[in-house]
């Protein structure tokens, strides 16, 4: 039998300072990841996909949200927070909402998953 680099921790009956040390370090997923297959690259690669696109284009577009406005009205006077300031409430809940509805879909994808 084959074990993992961590096999040892698994062979015998548990102590609790095993448990927590466990609990603590997730060492659970690193020993049985072996279980779940091969890591996949078109995973990585989609990850890091949406990672570069996450820092190069939403980023950049949330924190120059609202400066445009400032640039068209040719504000004279400047508020304290610049064009962060002036918060629309519609913005701030249309936001929410999407907030709220990526971590629901996301409960829900992770609830069909098989556990780690």
């Amino acid at each position: 039998k084959e074990m993992s680099m961590f096999g040892h921790m698994f062979e015998n009956k548990q102590r609790l300072v095993d448990l927590r040390r466990r609990a603590l370090t997730l060492i659970d997923v690193v020993s049985e990841r072996q279980l779940n297959g091969p890591l996949r690259p078109h995973r990585l690669v989609a990850a890091f996909g949406v990672s570069l696109v996450y820092w190069y284009f939403v980023l950049p577009a949330l924190r120059d949200w609202g400066t445009n406005h400032w640039r068209r009205a040719k504000v004279q006077y400047v508020r304290p927070g610049g064009p962060w300031s002036e918060v629309n409430l519609s913005v701030a809940v249309l936001v929410t909402v999407v907030y709220l509805f990526i971590v629901y879909a996301g409960v829900r994808v992770m609830e069909r998953r098989p556990p780690v």
